[in-house]
C-alpha cells in the first residue's frame, strides 16, 4: 500500500506529533508499504531524506519552533505522479492539512486525519489571540473532522469530545505506539554519571516540549516544594522550548540550580536512559490527546505522578501505576510525590510493574496493525475509478467541489465564533428594564466582541417570530385550562425549590409543550437553538415566565460552555437531554456534565395526556395534548451528581438517567390513563450507581 502522509511537524522538531508520524511511518515500512511523508523545512533538516517531500517554509513561526509551509504544487504534484498514493493520512487540520484534502479530491482517495491536539490551547502562537478565536478553532477543527472519512482519536476521551463537538465521521481509537524494546533497555546508572548525579538521589523527572501549554510553572511549584522537603531529590527536565529559561530561573530564585538537570532534547536512545535514571515522572499537562511520554516513563518501570486530564486517565490508575490527582493543587501533588518517595523496595516494585504492564498495551507494531486494518477498510468502501474519472474536467470538477467544501467549513466556522448574534437571550414576561439581564457577551465570554457595550434587544426577536409564540402561548394555555392534571412527585420538587436548591430539570425534547404549562409558576432558565423554530420557543418560554438562552447548534463544546455560563448565575434550569436534533430519547453527556461541574441537583421529568397528537415525522415525534383530555405529570427522584467524573462514571449516569426518564414515562401515562407498558431496560443501565450509594 501506497501511504502518503502529511503533516505541520516532521523531524528535526521536537515534539509528539513529529515523534507519532515517524513511529508509524517506520512501522508502516516494516510491514512492507511504501509511505511518503509531506512536511515543512525546519532548521537543522538533514539532506537527501528518502521518504520524505519537504516543503519551502517560514521557521521560527512567530518566535516557536513551529514552522508554516509555503506553497509549492508544482513539486507535490511531481512527488505524486511518481509515488501513486492510496491513501492520505493528515495529522492536522489547517496549512498542509487543507492540501491532504485536495489531494484526495482531485485523486478520489479516502482521507484519515489523526487528532493529535488540542488546537484550541494553542492559539497564543498565532496572532489575535482570543477567546473569540479559540471558538474559531473549535468549531474549524470539527468541520475538518467530517470532511475526512476517518478520524483516528489516540484516547477515549478524546474520541467522545469529538463527538460531543458534532464529529458525524466514523471515529477510530488507536493510540500511537512507542518502541517498547528500547525504552525498556535504557541505562539509567550511566546517565547519572554523565549529569552527576549521585547513584542514591530520588530523581523527580519530565520529559516533553518546554512550553507554558504544558503548565510547567505548577510542576516547576511543586517540584521546588518536594525539593525542599527532600535534601537527597534531584529534579531532572529532558526537552527543550521557550519556558527553559524561566524554568532555570525559578529553580537559582530558590537555591536549588544544582539540584536541577536540564538536559535539552535528546534522541531516542539517551532519552531511554534518561527515563531508566528517573524514581518518578511527574506530569500537569492539561492540552494532552494521549501523552506518549507517560507510556514511554512507565515503559521503563518508572510510576506517574499526574493531574487528572485527557491522554492522562486512560493510562494512570492511581496506586496501581502512581497517582492520578483530581485536583490542581502543588500540596496534593507534592504529596504524591512523597508517597512514592516514601514506598519500600516491594511496594516500589510493585508500582514499577504496574506502570509495564499498562505500556505495554501500547507497542507500535500492534498499533500500526491496527491503522493498517483501517486503511484496507476505507481503501475497500472506496468507490471503483473508470477511465473517465481521470478526465481533465472531471479533475477539474472534483477540484471546485474539494476546495468549496473547505471553504464552506471556514466560513461556517468564523460565523459561529463571529457573529454578534450568536447568543440572545429573552427575559420573563414583565421584566421591563432590558439592562437588568447579564448581556450576551457576558454569558458567550467573548473577547474583543464585535457587539460589546450593546445592550439585547428586549425581546431577542422581529415581529413575526412574536406573533408566532404569542398564538402557542395562549393556545397552549387556553388547552391547559381544559385538562384534567394529575401529578406525582410535585410536592417534592416544592420543597426542593423552597430550600433553594439549584435544580437542573431533565426531559425529553417531545414532552417540552405539556411541561411549559404543568411547571408554571416555577422559576427555570431554558435552553433552545439558535434557530427561527428556537426562537419562536423563546418566546413562548417568555409567556410562561421562564428565561430562555439560545445557544448555537454548531460547536457543541461552545454551546456547552454558554450553558454553563448561563446557569451559572441562575439557580434552576431546564434541559432537553436528546436535544437540539437528536436522536430521539438518547441522552446527551451535556446535562450531566453541567450537574456534575456546577452542582446543580438533577430533577428528571415527563408528562404525557391520554389522548393527543403525535407529530410522526418530527425527530423528537412532538406530543400536543387535546382538548379535555387527562394529563399525567411525573417527577423523579432528585439526585446529586458528584463532580470530577470519569468518562465510565459519566456514561453511567448518562444511563441511569435515561432510565429514569422511561419509567416516568411510564408512570406519566399511568397517571393519564394510558394503556400500561413496560420500560426498556438498556445494557448500559447505570445499576453500578445503586451498589456504590447502597
Amino acid at each position: 500500500m501506497n501511504i502518503l502522509m502529511m503533516t505541520n511537524t516532521y523531524a528535526p522538531h521536537v515534539g509528539g506529533v513529529a515523534r507519532s508520524v515517524e513511529g508509524f511511518a517506520g512501522a508502516f515500512r516494516a510491514h512492507g508499504h511504501q509511505v511518503l511523508v509531506a512536511a515543512p523545512l525546519f532548521s537543522g533538516t538533514p539532506e537527501n531524506e528518502r521518504g520524505v517531500i519537504r516543503f519551502p517554509a517560514v521557521k521560527d513561526f512567530n518566535g516557536s519552533a513551529f514552522s508554516v509551509p509555503m506553497p509549492a504544487p508544482m513539486r507535490l504534484v511531481a512527488a505524486l505522479k511518481q509515488f501513486r498514493p492510496e491513501i492520505i493520512h493528515s495529522h492536522h487540520p489547517f496549512l498542509l492539512g487543507g492540501t491532504a484534502l485536495r489531494v484526495a479530491a482531485a485523486r478520489r482517495l479516502p482521507v484519515v486525519f489523526t487528532y493529535h491536539t488540542m488546537y484550541e490551547k494553542y492559539t497564543h502562537y498565532a496572532p489575535g489571540d482570543s477567546q473569540t478565536m479559540k471558538h474559531f478553532v473549535v468549531d474549524l477543527v470539527s468541520g475538518y473532522c467530517n470532511l475526512c472519512d476517518a478520524v483516528i482519536a489516540p484516547s477515549q476521551t478524546v474520541a467522545e469530545l469529538l463527538r460531543e463537538r458534532g464529529v458525524e465521521t466514523p471515529i477510530q481509537l488507536i493510540p500511537t505506539g512507542i518502541n517498547l524494546p528500547l525504552f525498556a533497555g535504557g541505562d539509567g546508572q550511566a546517565f547519572r554519571r554523565k549529569y552527576g548525579i549521585p547513584a542514591q538521589a530520588f530523581v523527580l523527572g519530565h520529559a516533553g516540549r518546554l512550553a507554558a501549554e504544558k503548565n510547567l510553572g505548577f510542576l516547576a511549584d511543586a517540584g521546588l516544594r518536594f525539593l525542599q522537603g527532600n535534601p537527597n531529590a534531584y529534579c531532572l527536565i529532558v526537552g527543550s522550548g521557550p519556558a527553559s529559561d524561566d524554568l532555570q530561573a525559578r529553580f537559582t530564585r530558590a537555591g536549588f540550580a544544582e539540584r536541577l538537570i536540564l538536559t535539552g532534547a535528546l534522541d531516542q536512545r539517551d532519552l531511554s536512559d534518561a527515563y531508566q535514571a528517573m524514581d518518578v515522572f511527574a506530569f500537569a499537562s492539561h492540552t494532552e490527546t494521549q501523552g506518549m511520554v507517560l507510556a514511554e516513563a512507565m515503559c521503563a518501570g518508572v510510576p506517574v505522578v499526574a493531574l487528572d486530564a485527557s491522554g492522562v486517565r486512560e493510562m494512570l490508575r492511581d496506586e496501581d501505576n502512581g497517582r492520578l490527582l483530581k485536583r490542581e493543587d502543588p500540596e496534593c501533588f507534592v504529596a504524591a510525590l512523597a508517597w512514592v518517595a516514601a514506598l519500600g523496595a516491594e511496594a516500589r516494585q510493585r508500582l514499577r510493574e504496574g506502570a509495564q504492564r499498562t505500556a505495554s498495551a501500547f507497542d507500535m507494531s500492534e498499533t500500526a496493525a491496527r491503522a493498517l486494518e483501517l486503511y484496507a477498510s476505507l481503501r475497500a468502501a472506496a468507490p471503483t475509478h473508470r477511465m473517465r474519472d481521470h478526465t481533465l474536467w472531471d479533475i477539474a470538477f472534483r477540484r471546485l467541489r474539494g476546495e468549496w467544501r473547505i471553504l464552506r467549513n471556514v466560513i461556517q466556522a468564523a460565523g459561529d465564533s463571529l457573529r454578534p448574534s450568536l447568543v440572545w437571550e429573552v427575559g420573563p414576561r414583565g421584566t421591563e428594564d432590558p439592562r437588568a439581564w447579564p448581556s450576551q457577551n457576558a454569558l458567550a465570554g467573548l473577547e474583543n466582541h464585535p457587539g460589546k457595550g450593546a445592550e439585547p434587544s428586549a425581546t431577542g426577536a422581529d415581529f413575526k417570530t412574536r406573533l408566532l409564540g404569542w398564538l402557542w402561548a395562549w393556545l397552549l394555555r387556553l388547552q391547559s385550562v381544559t385538562w384534567r392534571k394529575r401529578y406525582d412527585g410535585l410536592d417534592r420538587l416544592d420543597d426542593i425549590l423552597d430550600q433553594h436548591q439549584r435544580v437542573l430539570f431533565c426531559f425529553w425534547h417531545g414532552k417540552y409543550l405539556p411541561l411549559f404549562a404543568l411547571m408554571r409558576g416555577r422559576p427555570a432558565c431554558v435552553f433552545t437553538s439558535k434557530s427561527d423554530r428556537g426562537a419562536i420557543i423563546a418566546e413562548i418560554c417568555r409567556h410562561f415566565g421562564y428565561e430562555c438562552v439560545q445557544v448555537p447548534i454548531r460547536g457543541r463544546s461552545h454551546a456547552f460552555e454558554i450553558m454553563r455560563r448561563a446557569l451559572e448565575r441562575r439557580p434552576n434550569g431546564g434541559i432537553a437531554v436528546d436535544g437540539p436534533l437528536g436522536p430521539y430519547h438518547r441522552v446527551k453527556r451535556g446535562a450531566v456534565k453541567l450537574a456534575a461541574e456546577l452542582g446543580y441537583v438533577v430533577v428528571p421529568a415527563s408528562a404525557t395526556a391520554r389522548r393527543k397528537r403525535i407529530i410522526k415525522h418530527r425527530w423528537d415525534r412532538m406530543e400536543i395534548p387535546a382538548l379535555f383530555t387527562r394529563i399525567g405529570l411525573a417527577i423523579g427522584e432528585p439526585k446529586k451528581i458528584p463532580c470530577n467524573l470519569s468518562p465510565e462514571q459519566s456514561q453511567e449516569w448518562v444511563a441511569w438517567l435515561r432510565e429514569q426518564l422511561e419509567a416516568l414515562d411510564c408512570r406519566a401515562e399511568a397517571l393519564a390513563g394510558v394503556p400500561r407498558r413496560k420500560p426498556r431496560v438498556h445494557a448500559e443501565r447505570g445499576s453500578k450507581l445503586s451498589e456504590q450509594e447502597g
